[in-house]
């Protein structure tokens, strides 16, 4: 797509609208079917939406917020917002009534939309705790509060508003990072941020996205990754999308909504990959071997290499056979795949590539508006998160203490940095160095061609006993291929030796233990040589291309899962390791006297 010189949000909204007004935009799942609303729909209901909130009082530079899973709302809200001048404040349902407070008061959100009942009853009497926050909006339907979501639409249709042109370095909002230890911080991006970071993916991706295609959301747009890909270049090229209201139905939204984009993170392409892997290898003779056959052939192909025709002919076999009913479990139709938020397996890379489903990945933050390096079809290397992105300067500072002599923190430079964190200015000055780098935290390297390779976090680096330094992110990515094994987690810091917590895939593990004729319940399964051997083998293999003093010597298995909802990982899904080693603290000295 040609560049499009926008200076603000509703200026994209606006003339994106009015371009794609009968088009379809957003669908919703009601009753086992998507139901789809246009552009000029959506358009309509920011209108009103934008003028009902005006009547509530509200300010330009206030904040609105919203608890809210993904929805039509979320994304009305967010446009109608930036109309008024105001800033958004998007928070998780996932979180908990402290989060939620702390985000409320720090901000100062004076009017919150809130979309769950039993949310929406809990989080109501902040009012009289909260001095700025005047309103809570509920967006369910059957509430008897005087103003409602729908009540403010019927509002603003009556009392119109023109939509305010925000300045370029006009905030858009708070996204609050979710963090691992601490208080959430509130990162302050602007209009600008967000264009500029538009503008990069269009040079880099904008042949391969039009508005002829659909995605299906289902990333959390409380997080800014899920909210640019499906809200923002949603407008910006015009495309459609189907949201996700049930992660555990995502298979049957594939078949409705029949995507051709898919945006994404690593451990649900993980997880496709070993459910497949774990099937084919279950599968006997024939099958199992042209699969087998299909993978060999098809990476030769994409390397270049000349195929016979008794090559071609196997291909085309295991294609009809194999790979598209492999592709039907996505819709049929999906063509790209996008994935960010951690390193994917260039194992599971090279699989999606020989079934059909090209990957690219790409790497940022928050702090970054997203996405300062990018894969792309004209520049790819499989391993890495690409090359960086216009308008970004990506640098390595090797005076940190690293695992590996080419590794650096990686330092971000230009208009994609944040303006800074919303009443830090310390943790700001920590972050954002007086020249304007962007302090990532995150460790890398960098080939000759100049792509990026993530090697692990600062923080999460220790020392063992003997002085070597260990970054168990990678490894721990490594063993949750395994489709045996769920979650896992890396401790040795000042110990001898490395031990992991291993949350196991309890069904596979169901499975195993049944076809092996082991009848004992879950809590002795570590007990029995049949199962813990498997396990060991399953880490053994996975962690055999790193050095001898990263690998774990000892393991746990943990029955309880690690989820946002028990405090042990992030809404975003990062392990809150230090909340981890509290709980089983003694579960891993035990480990480390064995």
């Amino acid at each position: 797509m040609g560049q499009r010189n926008y200076k603000n949000l509703i200026e994209m909204q606006q003339a994106s609208c009015e371009l794609n007004k009968s088009r379809k935009m957003y669908g919703t799942k009601t009753g086992g079917r998507y139901d789809w609303i246009t552009f000029g729909q959506f358009a309509e209901q920011v209108d009103h939406l934008r003028g009902g909130i005006a009547t509530l009082g509200v300010k330009p530079g206030e904040k609105i917020g919203i608890i809210s899973n993904n929805c039509v709302e979320w994304s009305v809200g967010a446009y109608a917002t930036y109309g008024l001048g105001c800033h958004y404040v998007p928070m998780y349902e996932s979180q908990v009534l402290e989060d939620w407070r702390y985000i409320i008061n720090d901000s100062g959100i004076r009017v919150l939309l809130v979309r769950d009942e039993t949310i929406y009853n809990t989080v109501r009497v902040l009012t009289e705790e909260i001095a700025t926050l005047g309103f809570v909006i509920p967006m369910f339907a059957g509430s008897d509060v005087e103003i409602t979501y729908q009540t403010l639409l019927g509002i603003g249709a009556e009392k119109p508003v023109d939509a305010i042109l925000p300045n370029p370095e006009e905030p858009i909002g708070l996204i609050y990072t979710s963090g691992t230890t601490g208080n959430p911080k509130g990162v302050i991006l602007t209009h600008k941020n967000l264009m500029v970071e538009i503008d990069a993916l269009n040079q880099i991706a904008g042949e391969m996205i039009s508005k002829t295609d659909r995605g299906l959301s289902f990333l959390p747009w409380a997080h800014l990754m899920g909210q640019i890909q499906e809200v923002h270049l949603l407008l910006y090229f015009g495309f459609s999308s189907g949201l996700v209201a049930d992660i555990n139905e995502i298979v049957d939204d594939f078949a409705l909504v029949q995507p051709t984009l898919f945006f994404s993170v690593p451990r649900l392409f993980n997880k496709i990959h070993d459910g497949i892997s774990l099937k084919m290898s279950q599968r006997g003779g024939l099958i199992q071997s042209l699969y087998r056959k299909g993978i060999l052939l098809s990476q030769a192909m994409l390397q270049g290499k000349n195929l016979g025709l008794l090559e071609k002919l196997q291909l085309g076999i295991a294609n009809k056979l194999i790979f598209s009913k492999i592709r039907d479990l996505f819709g049929g139709k999906l063509r790209l795949a996008f994935s960010g938020g951690a390193e994917l397996s260039q194992e599971v890379v090279e699989f999606l590539d020989c079934i059909g489903i090209p990957v690219y990945e790409g790497y940022g933050q928050t702090e970054t508006t997203m996405a300062v390096t990018m894969n792309t079809p004209q520049a790819r290397r499989l391993g890495s998160v690409g090359k960086a992105v216009p308008n970004a300067r990506v640098v390595l500072d090797q005076t940190v203490e690293t695992t590996r002599e080419d590794e650096g923190e990686i330092v971000v430079y230009g208009p994609l940095v944040m303006s800074g964190y919303h009443n830090l200015p310390e943790e700001t000055a920590a972050t954002v160095d007086a020249d304007g780098g962007c302090r990532s935290g995150d460790l890398g390297r960098f080939d000759e061609e100049g792509f990026l390779f993530l090697t692990g976090r600062i923080k999460e680096i220790y020392k063992l006993e003997n002085g070597k330094y260990v970054s168990p992110g990678p490894l721990e990515e490594k063993l949750k291929l395994s489709p045996y094994i769920s979650q896992a987690m890396i401790c040795g810091a000042n110990k001898r030796n490395n031990v992991v917590l291993i949350i196991p895939e309890v069904d596979l593990l169901k499975a195993y233990a049944e076809e092996n004729q082991v009848d004992i319940s879950q809590t002795e399964w570590y007990e029995n040589p049949k199962i813990s051997g498997m396990i060991r083998q399953e880490i053994d293999s996975q962690s055999e291309t790193f050095k001898g003093f990263e690998k774990p010597r000892q393991f746990a298995l943990v029955m309880e899962d690690w989820t946002p909802d028990n405090g042990l990982l992030t809404p975003t899904l990062k392990l809150k390791r230090r909340l981890i080693v509290e709980k089983y603290e003694k579960m891993i000295e035990k480990l480390h006297t064995i």
